[in-house]
């Protein structure tokens, strides 16, 4: 019987007997069982109707020899993509113009990482890892590869076998996506040029940067760990000065900042690196929240999760069951569902019969940028290596060849030799003392000596992630659960926690590296951690070097202890929430080097993060728990708000500046704004506004509509839907006026911060405005206005007048195609401009739309409309400055949603993805979940006791070979 309970009790003693007496497995109808010499025993998969594998095995080596299978029956062309991508052979499939990608990500050296990864694991985790690669390579030699070989022009010749190792390096691309900085670059070309305007104008440009422009400081205070502080920092101030006047005592050389543009600028044309450089990933993160029995209707636990994504075809998660009997070290059965990485032999996230796990991403910083002495040979004019303290310390130097296919030749597989100078990819130069990184940049030498730029990844160790994701596989109880964090140290998650005894908690993941100057001087010593550091040796900003002497570390540091990171288990509230925001609230005050550890030294996770999301999430949940117990009915329903917080705390401002303008009397620069009826119908209609953002056009796709049959919208979603478009462009246009304009008549042009952070910083300075005058700490007016000297009405000025602004760039060419130039405000509907497309490296017809039978926003409109917007909890994060109707596309969306409620009887869950389990194109699951996940429906999480008895699916039996 299929049942959406994930597992009941039964499955424990009678339902493991179904699943493993073998001698009563057969095919199912029609179904010829295949025949395999890697089995050790028989086994079984199980389709079901979404066409998610449910595998069952005797053995734990089986059972991961069937998810290889699987996964390269479904996606194997994605996770070869990968593979190619984070090996730096992509040209080898996608010809020479992915040479530059080559290049790049030849220096980060990731197979070394994975294979040293490899070196690392237990030797159970191996035997799966190769159990894994045996499942892929039996189906890559009996099956046709997928069409996309066919459209590359390659053939089998040109797969290499799946090896144990191409799984950790998938693992290590995915983190490397994730958790590498390089921002610091960009903050210090910033820095530094906000320093010599200053000394030229007259304005203080540390504060101008770090108080005014790059704050630390979240929009709202909100914390996941309420007065968690204080359980881990002395509460003493480590410093009494400000963040940036700490930079004082290093100033990166010219040739330094000159070699960062350019590096920049190189990492901007690839988009998996380009993220690295804006300090927020383009705004990857996720939400989680736990309530506690206390709360809900059932009495139980309920963990709601969605981990946001760079959304593409097929997605990056791939959902599945995973059972066995028993497992190579006598740990018992196995009964774990939840979703892989494709290409990854582990749940990442999800539920044993006890246990359910979530995860959104955490904020650590464990990247440094160094400005290097390079040392060059004579005899062959080139680096040789980096001086240390006065000393030459020798580079590793790893020479590399390239190949790129040949597409368009007709010749399968035909590929050619591409030839790079030394210092252009031919050579790469690692610097040991960087944890073995590149040397990224490297500049003209001067009597033999150049500034080159290094940086520094915890990621370049090798590391444990597998280890603890076997580990919660079985995990009973929070303790268990708890140890495996020992080994999260590569993938940095804020991990939610639940279990059938009623219990919720919070830990955070991660080894944080710790550096010689905050720990030992208990203060920066030249650059603080997030600009460019000297790694000369003149300042202290090394990483403090350690034995690794234990088997559950990576890296040669020192690091945080895991009792210093953020924790707690069954809160006095009974909620937690975690979506990317500050987990204790050291950056609250806008210094987030001012706590110190209570073993000494400062207690630093990172710079910044952001806040929008936890503070709707734990504002909405409060409210909902504060009027009654709640069920999954209740989290699904807050998965799906899609209302925008910044409007609600923006808007006020405008609605003051129009107050200001009606007012008898108001001075004619307002009163000429209010003049245009255009501007007050914009007013009203915002002031009406519940902050909702539904599309507002019949091609929608809306929370609760049916995919099937989209309905035409009602008059009042239509009013919300063009105050939603109104906001966004709005928006746009005021972080532009108030920020970027305002560095723009300084010079500053070109050291404009990203566009999230701007948007922090302008919500500052509205909000300092009656403390300031609209004066930043600087002494820069932020609202100066040609010929207004009264500060307050400037300011009204520049909110009016920019609402102006956005009437007539909706009605006019930057918004053509979506608007046709209309002037009726009415027409301005936003799932005309808040649209996706999810991309297949191959684009054109593999993409979603037109692949898939879906509704384009309009004919010249290419995505799929949705609700949504900027940091909503059901998010569709585009670009704060967005100002046309190509700029408001998003592909920053949930990954999967997910809610379960922990019943002592057994595990109720539901879930879906954007997409569906297939990769292939042709295939009826490539997006049988797409239209629910478009209209935020869900799709039972199902387990079984007697999959063969079960109709809506397909059954097969694999054997060993006699």
């Amino acid at each position: 019987m299929m049942r959406k309970v994930v597992w009941r009790r039964a499955l424990g003693v009678l339902g493991l007997g179904l699943c493993f007496g073998f001698a009563a497995v057969r095919p199912g109808v029609g179904q010829e069982a295949v025949t395999t010499p890697d089995l050790l025993r028989p086994a079984s998969i199980f389709w079901d109707h979404e066409g998610i594998p449910h595998i069952f095995a005797d053995s734990e080596r089986d059972t991961f020899f069937l998810l290889g299978y699987v996964q390269a029956r479904d996606r194997f062309f994605q996770i070869d993509f990968y593979r190619h991508v984070f090996a730096g052979t992509l040209a080898e499939m996608f010809g020479a113009p992915a040479i530059g990608s080559d290049v790049q990500f030849r220096r980060w050296d990731l197979e070394r990482a994975a294979e040293e990864s490899y070196d690392r694991l237990a030797g159970s985790s191996r035997r799966l890892l190769r159990a894994y690669a045996d499942g892929v390579n039996v189906y890559l030699r009996r099956n046709p590869l997928p069409v996309e070989y066919t459209v590359l022009e390659l053939g089998p010749d040109s797969v290499e076998p799946w090896r144990a190792e191409d799984s950790l390096l998938l693992l290590k691309g995915f983190s490397l996506g994730s958790w590498l900085d390089l921002s610091d670059l960009d903050r210090t070309l910033a820095l530094e040029a906000y320093r010599a305007a200053g000394a030229e104008r007259g304005f203080d440009g540390d504060a101008l940067f770090d108080e005014d422009v790059f704050r630390g400081a979240p929009i709202e205070p909100t914390v996941t760990i309420p007065d968690g502080l204080g359980a881990l920092s002395g509460a003493e101030v480590a410093s009494p000065a400000a963040p940036g006047r700490r930079a004082g005592a290093f100033h990166p050389r010219p040739e330094t900042l000159e070699l960062g543009r350019q590096l920049a600028t190189e990492l901007r044309q690839i988009p998996l690196l380009s993220r690295s450089l804006d300090g927020d990933h383009g705004g990857i993160g996720s939400n989680w929240w736990l309530v506690d029995g206390r709360h809900t209707t059932s009495g139980r636990p309920i963990l709601a999760n969605d981990p946001h994504q760079f959304l593409s075809m097929p997605p990056v998660l791939y959902e599945v069951q995973l059972t066995s009997r028993r497992d190579d070290v006598g740990s018992g059965p196995l009964n774990v569902t939840g979703v892989t990485f494709a290409g990854l032999p582990a749940v990442v996230t999800g539920c044993n019969r006890r246990v359910c796990w979530g995860a959104t991403n955490n904020r650590l910083d464990i990247t440094d940028v160094f400005e290097e002495q390079v040392v060059f040979d004579p005899a062959t004019g080139l680096p040789r290596a980096t001086v240390f303290r006065g000393h030459e310390e020798p580079l590793r130097i790893v020479d590399q060849a390239y190949r790129a296919n040949v597409i368009g030749d007709g010749v399968p597989s035909n590929t050619m030799d591409v030839e790079l100078g030394d210092l252009e990819g031919g050579k790469t130069f690692f610097v040991p003392r960087r944890n073995g990184g590149p040397l990224l940049s490297i500049g003209t030498p001067v009597d033999g000596v150049a500034t080159g730029l290094s940086v520094q990844y915890a990621g370049f160790s090798g590391s444990l992630d597998l280890e603890a994701f076997l580990r919660w596989h079985r995990a009973r109880n929070v303790y268990e659960f708890r140890d495996g964090l020992r080994f999260a140290d590569g993938f940095l998650f804020n991990m939610a926690y639940a279990d059938t005894r009623g219990h919720i908690a919070y830990f955070a993941t991660g080894e944080m590296p710790l550096r010689d100057d905050l720990q030992n001087l208990a203060r920066v010593d030249g650059a603080p951690p997030w600009l460019i550091r000297d790694g000369t040796g003149a300042h202290r900003n090394e990483w403090i070097r350690a034995p690794r002497d234990r088997r559950d570390r990576s890296l040669d540091y020192e690091v945080l202890p895991l009792s210093e990171m953020p924790a707690e288990i069954d809160p006095p509230s009974g909620m937690l929430v975690s979506a990317n925001n500050d987990p204790l609230g050291t950056t609250l005050d806008n210094d987030p080097l001012n706590q110190r550890r209570r073993r000494g030294g400062i207690l630093y996770y990172d710079r910044s993060f952001v806040s929008l999301r936890a503070t709707q999430i734990t504002r909405l949940l409060g409210a909902a728990l504060a009027a009654g117990p709640v069920d999954e009915h209740t989290m699904k329903q807050l998965q799906s708000d899609q209302r925008l917080l910044d409007a609600e705390l923006t808007l006020p401002y405008l609605f003051a500046a129009y107050a200001d303008a009606t007012a008898p009397g108001a001075p004619k620069e307002l009163a000429g704004l209010v003049a245009d009826p255009r501007l007050v119908e914009a007013v009203e209609r915002l002031g009406a506004w519940d902050f909702s953002t539904p599309t507002g056009i019949q091609e929608g796709y809306d929370p609760g509509d049916d995919p099937e049959a989209l309905p035409d919208p009602a008059a009042a979603e239509i009013d919300r839907s063009v105050a939603a478009t109104l906001f966004s462009v709005w928006r746009g246009q005021l972080v532009r006026r108030v920020i970027d304009h305002t560095l723009e008549e300084l010079g500053l042009g070109a050291a404009l911060p990203s566009s999230r952070q701007a948007h922090v910083a302008m919500l500052h300075q509205l909000r300092s405005f009656d403390a300031q005058g609209g004066r930043g700490a600087s002494g820069v007016d932020f609202f100066a206005v040609d010929g207004v000297a009264d500060p307050q009405v400037a300011r009204d000025v520049v909110l009016l007048d920019t609402l102006r602004a956005t009437l007539d760039r909706l009605a006019g060419e930057p918004f053509e195609t979506a608007f046709g130039g209309s002037t009726e405000l009415s027409d301005y509907r936003w799932g005309k401009l808040h649209r996706i497309v999810l991309a297949h490296p191959l684009g054109g017809p593999f993409n979603v739309p037109p692949a898939g039978s879906f509704i384009q926003a309009g004919p010249q409109l290419p995505g799929l409309a949705r609700g949504g917007g900027f940091e909503a909890i059901d998010t569709g994060t585009h670009d704060a400055r967005a100002q046309d109707d190509r700029s408001f596309r998003f592909t920053l969306s949930p990954g999967r949603r997910y809610v379960a409620t922990l019943e002592p009887g057994g595990i109720e869950a539901y879930q879906i993805l954007p997409g569906g389990e297939s990769g292939d194109p042709t295939s009826p699951e490539f997006t049988s979940q797409l239209g629910r996940w478009l209209t935020n429906g869900y799709a039972p999480v199902l387990s079984f006791e007697s999959p063969w008895k079960t109709s809506g699916g397909r059954f097969q039996t694999f054997v060993p070979a006699p």
